[in-house]
């Protein structure tokens, strides 16, 4: 049985939210809830459509479960080629064994479209954005964030989770302790939507 979310996925809600900014609290507390979501299994296609939100506050719930892979252990490896082109860490673009952190790039790239309200690569092929991702570089470029309204520790949360290195990019449960939430604790709720 599956829980109904009466406020749609994360996708509609920013096509209909259009060009309006959503405020640093609101991206924090959905990437906790969805971290929470992400501990002791690989998701394998976390992306705005299979973020689902629910009741007046817009609590963020991972959903569409198809392709989940538990692991045996936090250091299990899987293979298989899946998930959504824009959210592929490199590690699957480049068909090697990958492991749970390969989740934590496809929530980087969520938190990254949720900030600027773009994707962090564009291409119009499924080539030119494997391109894109595995060869510019030692590290990915990622445009300029907005000047105003995002603290520093959100932008470097971010750019460890969009980390070339799957070794660099922090698991769900160090984003949790991580120092972004230390002082922030607890997170206010954002203001309900309009």
């Amino acid at each position: 049985m599956t829980e109904y979310c009466d406020r749609g996925n994360l996708q509609n809600f920013l096509e209909e939210r259009g060009k309006i900014k959503l405020e640093e609290n609101r991206i924090a507390l959905w990437l906790k809830q969805i971290c929470s979501g992400l501990e002791n299994f690989m998701h394998r296609d976390v992306k705005a459509e299979n973020i689902f939100l629910s009741g007046e506050n817009l609590t963020a719930k991972l959903g569409d479960l198809g392709l989940v892979k538990v692991l045996e252990s936090p250091t299990g490896l899987a293979m298989t080629f899946c998930g959504s082109p824009y959210y592929m860490s490199p590690d699957i673009l480049s068909h090697c064994p990958y492991g749970i952190k390969t989740d934590i790039w496809a929530l980087g790239v969520i938190v990254y479209e949720l900030s600027t309200l773009d994707k962090p690569f564009d291409a119009s092929s499924m080539y030119s954005l494997t391109n894109k991702v595995l060869n510019e570089g030692v590290s990915i470029h990622l445009p300029p964030m907005p000047e105003e309204g995002y603290s520093e520790g959100l932008v470097k949360l971010m750019e460890k989770m969009l980390s070339k290195n799957p070794e660099v990019r922090p698991s769900a449960t160090e984003i949790l302790g991580d120092s972004y939430y230390k002082p922030r604790r607890p997170l206010p709720e954002p203001p309900k939507p309009v």
